[in-house]
């Protein structure tokens, strides 16, 4: 079984006209609610053996925010084709994982994860399949499970097993 957990970037600055999209930093919302989510992520005993991320300036200040709260030995691979991929493209990437990597969390952007996300959850929790389909916020996390390898994932193969996103963190700490 292989595990894969698809993280999308925090809430990113706009603020600064003269950088392009590939520069862009997280804003301070991103900054608060990266780390928030790593903390969930270590409460969930999340270990990744790989991380795919983005090139991109706010995948990477992100990975940067979460990085301590991830245990283990991690092999990370920052790649420029990851920036803007569209599922097909990060299915394709995914394929390609060495086979003894079980855990793998790619940190990237919207579309392209959202649409990946849905194109591969053949089952799982219906709530959280349609909150998908309508939004994949910021700083959200998706996990899904297969009973392939990587170079045998597909459409509709995966389970998505949870759903996490900032604003549900917050929620759940005000109860």
């Amino acid at each position: 079984m292989v595990r894969l957990f698809v993280f999308r970037h925090a809430k990113s600055s706009w603020q600064d006209d003269s950088l392009d999209d590939f520069q862009r930093p997280l804003n301070p919302r991103g900054r608060k609610a990266a780390p928030a989510m790593g903390a969930f992520m270590q409460r969930e005993g999340i270990s990744p053996d790989l991380i795919l991320c983005s090139a991109a300036n706010r995948t990477r200040e992100t990975l940067a925010h979460i990085l301590s709260s991830l245990d283990g030995d991690i092999a990370i691979h920052g790649e420029e084709a990851l920036y803007l991929a569209s599922a097909d493209s990060l299915l394709s990437r995914l394929k390609t994982v060495e086979p003894e990597k079980n855990r793998v969390m790619l940190i990237g952007h919207n579309p392209g994860l959202q649409d990946l996300v849905l194109l591969l959850a053949g089952s799982g929790s219906a709530e959280d399949l349609a909150q998908i389909r309508g939004k994949f916020p910021t700083a959200s996390l998706a996990e899904l499970t297969f009973r392939k390898s990587w170079s045998e994932l597909a459409p509709g193969s995966g389970k998505l097993v949870q759903f996490a996103t900032p604003r549900a963190l917050t929620a759940e700490s005000d109860v």
